[in-house]
This record gives structure tokens, sequence and C-alpha cells, in this order.
């Protein structure tokens, strides 16, 4: 078998099955699951560099903010794409390269993934089960892309948790987003606060 016909068969033998369980929904070689506030998103990304007989893949984990496409105005996408996100190496403290060539052990690579979402992958997407719990994402992990700490005030200001979202906002380092992009998210932030006074 192809070692691109072995990285399908992972995504549907053990991803589909144990997000399925988790109440993710398949989207491509993604799986979300919608909360309040935010989407939780687990994809897996494929070097460009794969050929048949030899893949090689990362798997990440990532939060989703609506809020932030509502404050640019934005529609949203079926695939929303990821403002937090992490290769699973950090949730392991690992440095572990995930491909599927003719000298792979297929089925301890099998066990390493299943183990993985197991132990480590769903239990990180349940400790994040309410928009509160996202305000120790920044502190805990660096993520690949932005730092949501804004995104995430925006969220708890939109559900009414003004002091938390305020000291986020607060937080909002002047030299990370360009000056418009900024005063977009403050502007929000502000009027966020006046519906609820």
């Amino acid at each position: 078998m192809s070692s691109i016909n072995e990285r399908q068969k992972i995504v549907k033998e053990i991803l589909k099955p144990a997000f399925k369980q988790a109440g993710f929904k398949k989207i491509g070689n993604s799986f979300i699951r919608e909360e309040d506030g935010y989407t939780k998103v687990f994809y897996l990304e494929n070097s460009s560099w794969n050929e048949k007989d030899w893949v090689d893949f990362s798997l990440y984990v990532g939060i989703f903010f609506p809020i932030v496409e509502q404050v640019r105005n934005r529609p949203i996408h079926k695939f929303p794409g990821t403002h937090f996100e992490i290769d699973t190496n950090q949730l392991t403290n690992a440095n572990r390269k995930l491909i599927i060539s003719p000298d792979t052990d297929i089925e301890e690579l099998r066990s390493y993934i299943s183990d993985l979402i197991e132990n480590n992958v769903v239990p990180f997407f349940n400790s994040y089960s309410d928009i509160k719990d996202c305000i120790d994402l920044p502190k805990k992990y660096v993520s690949n892309k932005y730092d949501v700490r804004p995104f995430i005030g925006l969220a708890l200001l939109e559900h009414g948790h003004i002091e938390a979202g305020k000291k986020l906002m607060e937080d909002l380092d002047q030299s990370m987003y360009i000056e418009s992009f900024r005063k977009q998210l403050l502007d929000y932030g502000d009027f966020l606060i006046s519906k609820h006074k």
C-alpha cells in the first residue's frame, strides 16, 4: 500500500472515530467542534514535498474565534481556520516527525497517533469547555499564529464577562498588530462593553 493510502487509513480508521466520539465533525482532513464563542479545530497538514511512497505530515490543534471575523466584517466560512494553533508536539513536549515511508513501522505509528489523540489531544480540548477556560491559552502554549489575548477578551466581553475581557483588552500590545486593526479591536471591545451597561 502506498504511503498516501496509509495516511488516509489513519484519518479514516483512527482520527475520524476518535473525533466523532468527542463530538467533532469532519471537514476534509480537519475536525471541528463549535462551542459558545469559539470553535475547536484539529487538522492534519501535509508537506508539499510528499510523494507516493514518502508522506510527511503534522497534526495541529487550534481555536477559532468567530468574533474576530465580526470585527473585520467578514463572513465565517465552513472551515474557519484558526487564530490559536499549536503542533501536537507541544502537548507531549516531544519533537516527533510523522513520516510514512517504506521504512516506517506503520503499526507503531498508528499506535502513537491513537495514543496521542486519546491521551493528549482530546483532553486538551476537554480542558477548554467554556470561553473563560481560554484565558490561560497564551500562558500555557506558544501559538504558531496570533497573540489571541484580545480575541479571547472580545469573546469574553460578548458573553458578559466584562472584567476578565477588559483585562485582556488592556494587555493589547501596541506592536503586535497594525494600528488600524488594533483600533478595530479596541473599538469593538468598547462597543461590547457599552451593550452590557
